[in-house]
């Protein structure tokens, strides 16, 4: 239907414009009369109307023709797309008004509305009717910084009888009708357009689609008007002259759902707890003012909001260097593995090797990553491949998908597809399909990924990630008159295939050693390549045994044989990353071997062009275009990029997880079992109890889940509870006094002040107090943060300093400082700031730290038991993605910590025979680092102590299974080996 539209837009246009001037050359010739004739007209009588129906009305024609092919020519840049800012929503161009041809564009408006579609994609330009397409697009969460608003200013109200408000009214797109226009229509200006964008940014429309990009509506929409209409009131309106209030209807803020887990990206045991709660509303009554007051010293400067409209908790999509959410997710689950291997590799006692604090880049990325979208995206792509695989016949590969916050999209170029549930046509002409990111089921079978040569090139104008399938391009040419540009965007590639989870077997090779790829990645993927000749010879070979083996399966492509035996060997591509010119020779014959048809595994991403018309051309940081010769347009994109300081930044990030060991003293070697001491006959009743009540120490081999927090869960120690309670005591750690938990989910206990309470429910704030916990947390583990340092955490990769960044600031700061309360002496908490944010409050960690002492080989027994008792997860974890990014150092100093502790009281508790003592350690020790054998060892050994070879079992099967978790393959370490085989030799003996 799009198609036949477009057909006949088409038709009428040159109907009209060549059509109607050669039907009156025609019938009338040359309408303008000689100056006879004209003389002729107006002194004597036209005989027959000849005058009247060969030159009046050919004139009014012509004049007619003239209006709207000028009003034509007019509306054509109107209708085409506009280009995005980088760091901004898309905002519209000024359209092109001329007084007098208003008619004639909205005509033309629909007609060329139509042509332009027959180019582009189903969804992406606006079309003639309502659609009832799935919408293709849908905006994800943006700051404050980057929300276009335009707010009414607030003036004093002279006379307390009336006031002025803001109120919307609804408008109907007609076919033809452009925001500005409606503007000039309903507002006066059609600069004005901006307002009414932002007023209908939340609405809702018939197809289910919202107002993401101000140049494409769609007839049918209703679109909301903002006017000022007077209200009589009772009392004058209590206003200050600079204090101008939100708009009506701020942008929506659409996220995906929050997956909470412990540690962030790839850093330990997950922790889930109820989902985030919805975000709050961000506006609030026109004319409000919002209360202030000086945060500091005058000489500051800070003035302190408590403006509940400000977002403390939105993210931008992308790092400020501009690498993408699904990229970050990779890098930070590549390096939170390597982090987990330190760990793993680490003997108790011994420090990793960490960085101090957190990098700017590292922040940013912890900020933006999207996990779940990584996850997602694969998912699909498999989905994808189960289907095609069971059509038993050769399908077509989209070249080009798609992922935001809502949905993953497959765009196909040619052959339309009839894919199952729960895909969904996105277009008419089945060329798009989707899948809501909400409703992926997950595989029955896991099939190898059909696209492994997927990469992401950037976001559109409404933060969605494009990605290209290089298979199918087969060659991708870089262009730009900037070099730096060039190589930025070559590096970004590199790396997305070096750590994508569906670039299985990818071979990378980079020619020319101008790219910014961190070695130090170490994914055994990219491979650097000195010798071309080599190289050229090898890839001849492989062209021809591809062809020959493709023609043999009577398929197109590799990714098709792939697609119909997923047991294909060796079709695994080889992508050549051409960061610098070739000879003419060796280019001509790389670019025929990538260009060939049918393809043969061979793809290029080369600076410069090489071959064929797919062509990303960079214009600056913030601007490129995506040429896709099949649809004949070129979308706008957001380039990624990876410059070269954020890859220096990456390369020592990942050597210092990769490359460098822990230090410092090991602990004294691990008690043996000759060592553990025999329990006397008369402890048969304590036996019976600690079975007894430690029944659930360790679930049964076919219990769901044999996590770490599931798999030893024991009780507390009760007759080392006075012990406890004196320790702590000692250290000043009670409910009575404020002081923040951190060694689980964080908590603020004992704040003395008031709860921060939404003013709309007339109910404490939860949005605030997660908020307000998070920064209590950051300063109480800090020595101080200055106001950038400060923001710089909380809220990485925004501006940290400004009105904005202040007002975002300061509010937080002031609603967590009236929560805290003030002490006894009535000083508050978190003081006013006069160098550095200080608050007066300790953790449950500095506590742990007083307990367990600098050595824990010095404490006593009942000081080590008090700090474990303490411990009541994995450090700050069940927290929302995104949130304590700031945290990931001291979170696994603390684990690190723990595990000594553990370890010490489990090895003490095995050699003075208190086997209760040293299962509960072991449990606390797999809890918060499950990876760390030692406490498997341990729990191991208690087992033994206590005589329960079947206890021992179910330890060995739930640590293979775990191992298994965490990556196919994984075996138990050495020492750990060791010891299960002396315990099977030993329970082999007693049975004999």
């Amino acid at each position: 239907m799009r198609l036949i539209k477009a057909l006949a837009a088409l038709l009428v246009s040159m109907g009209l414009l060549a059509g109607i001037p050669a039907l009156l050359w025609f019938f009338a010739g040359n309408p303008i009369p000689s100056w006879g004739e004209t003389v002729a007209a107006f002194t004597g009588p036209d005989v027959g109307g000849v005058f009247l129906t060969a030159t009046v009305l050919p004139l009014i024609g012509w004049v007619a023709w003239a209006s709207f092919a000028i009003g034509f020519v007019l509306e054509i840049p109107n209708q085409l797309p506009a280009r995005a800012e980088r760091g901004s929503r898309s905002r519209p161009r000024r359209k092109v008004r001329v007084a007098g041809f208003g008619v004639q564009q909205k005509a033309a408006g629909v007609l060329i509305g139509a042509i332009i579609a027959i180019g582009a994609p189903a969804g992406a330009f606006a079309a003639e009717e309502p659609s009832t397409q799935v919408p293709a697009v849908q905006q994800v969460a943006v700051t404050a910084e980057e929300t276009s608003q335009d707010v009414a200013e607030q003036t004093q109200v002279a006379e307390p009888v009336y006031e002025e408000r803001e109120a919307l009214t609804d408008r109907t797109v007609q076919p033809g009708d452009t925001l500005w226009n409606i503007a000039e229509d309903e507002l006066g200006s059609g600069e004005r357009f901006g307002e009414i964008a932002a007023a209908s940014a939340d609405v809702v429309q018939a197809d289910g689609q919202r107002l993401t990009d101000p140049d494409l509506i769609q007839p049918g929409w209703t679109v909301k008007v903002p006017h000022v209409e007077r209200v009589e009131v009772s009392a004058p309106a209590s206003v200050p002259e600079e204090s101008p209030a939100p708009a009506e209807n701020p942008a929506p803020v659409v996220e995906a759902p929050a997956e909470e887990s412990a540690g962030g990206a790839g850093g330990g045991a997950v922790a889930q707890e109820e989902a985030q709660s919805a975000q709050e509303e961000q506006s609030q009554s026109a004319g409000r003012a919002s209360q202030s007051g000086a945060e500091g010293s005058v000489a500051a400067g800070e003035v302190e909001s408590v403006d509940e409209s400000e977002s403390w908790g939105v993210f931008n999509v992308a790092t400020l260097g501009g690498i993408g959410g699904v990229l970050a997710a990779g890098l930070l689950g590549l390096l939170g593995w390597r982090r987990v291997m330190q760990r793993r590799r680490r003997k108790p006692g011994q420090r990793m090797a960490l960085p101090e604090t957190l990098g700017e880049l590292e922040l940013e990325m912890r900020a933006v990553e999207d996990p779940g979208g990584q996850e997602h995206l694969d998912t699909v792509l498999r989905h994808f491949a189960l289907w095609a695989q069971s059509s038993g016949s050769p399908v077509s590969v989209p070249p080009m998908v798609r992922i935001d916050a809502a949905e993953v999209s497959l765009y196909f170029t040619e052959g339309a597809v009839q894919l199952p549930e729960p895909f969904v046509a996105a277009s008419e002409d089945g060329l798009v399909w989707s899948m809501t990111r909400a409703t992926i089921p997950p595989l029955e079978d896991v099939p190898s990924a059909p696209m492994p040569a997927l990469i992401a090139l950037g976001r559109d104008e409404n933060d969605g990630s494009i990605y290209v399938d290089l298979e199918q391009v087969g060659a991708l040419n870089i262009v730009s008159e900037r070099e730096d540009l060039r190589i930025s965007s070559l590096s970004a590639l590199a790396i997305e295939l070096a750590v994508n989870s569906w670039s299985e077997d990818v071979r990378v090779l980079m020619v020319g050693s101008a790219a910014n790829v961190p070695g130090s990645l170490g994914t055994g993927r990219i491979e650097q390549v000195e010798d071309v000749d080599t190289l050229m010879r090898n890839l001849r070979v492989q062209a021809a045994a591809a062809e020959q083996v493709l023609a043999e399966m009577g398929v197109d492509s590799p990714e098709q044989a792939r697609l119909l035996n997923d047991d294909a060997e060796g079709w695994a591509p080889e992508v050549i990353v051409l960061t610098e010119p070739l000879e003419e020779e060796v280019m001509t014959e790389l670019g025929e071997l990538v260009a060939r048809i049918p393809r043969i595994g061979i793809a290029a991403i080369a600076n410069g062009h090489l071959a064929g018309d797919w062509t990303f051309t960079l214009e600056d940081e913030a601007s490129a275009a995506l040429a896709i010769p099949a649809w004949g347009v070129s979308i706008p994109v957001i380039p990624q990029l990876v410059t070269s300081a954020e890859a220096q930044q990456l390369e020592d990030i990942f050597d210092t997880a990769t490359n460098h060991e822990a230090t410092g003293d090991e602990a004294p070697a691990e008690i043996s079992i000759e060592q553990i001491p025999t329990l006397a006959p008369d402890t048969d009743a304590y036996l019976t109890e600690v079975r007894a009540t430690d029944s659930d120490v360790l679930p049964a081999d076919d219990e769901q889940g044999s996590t770490a927090a599931e798999t030893v869960a024991a009780e507390p120690i009760a007759e080392t509870t006075e012990a406890v309670t004196a320790a702590a005591d000692v250290v000043g750690l009670n409910d009575d006094e404020l002081y923040i938990r951190v060694l689980g989910t964080p908590k603020v206990v004992g704040a003395r002040g008031s709860l921060p309470m939404d003013e709309k429910n007339a109910k404490a704030s939860r949005h605030a107090m997660k908020y307000g916990t998070e920064l209590a947390a950051l300063l109480a583990l800090s020595d101080g943060l200055s106001s950038h340092e400060l923001s710089a955490a909380m809220w990485p990769g925004l501006v940290t300093e400004g009105k904005k960044a202040n007002s975002r600031r300061n509010g937080l700061v002031s609603k967590l400082r009236h929560w805290l309360g003030t002490n006894e002496e009535g000083q508050e908490y978190l003081p006013k700031k006069i160098d550095l944010y200080r608050i007066a409050a300790r953790t449950d960690w500095d506590v742990f730290c007083d307990l367990a002492g600098e050595d824990v080989h010095q404490a006593s027994n009942e000081q080590l038991v008090a700090a474990l008792e303490l411990v009541q997860g994995q450090p700050i974890s069940g927290i929302a993605d995104k949130r304590y990014v700031w945290a990931d150092t001291v979170r696994q100093t603390m684990i690190c910590k723990i595990g000594d502790v553990a370890h010490e009281v489990a090895a003490r508790a095995l050699e003075s025979g208190d086997p209760r003592r040293a299962r509960h350690a072991a449990s606390v020790g797999l809890t918060v680092d499950p990876i760390s054998e030692v406490h498997w060892r341990n729990a191991m050994r208690a087992e033994y102590q206590i005589g329960d070879n079947e206890g021992v079992e179910r330890l060995i099967t739930q640590l293979e299974d775990h191992l298994t978790s965490v990556d196919e393959g994984y075996e138990p370490d050495a020492e750990t080996q060791a010891l299960i085989d002396e315990l099977h030799n030993r329970s082999t003996r007693l049975a004999a």
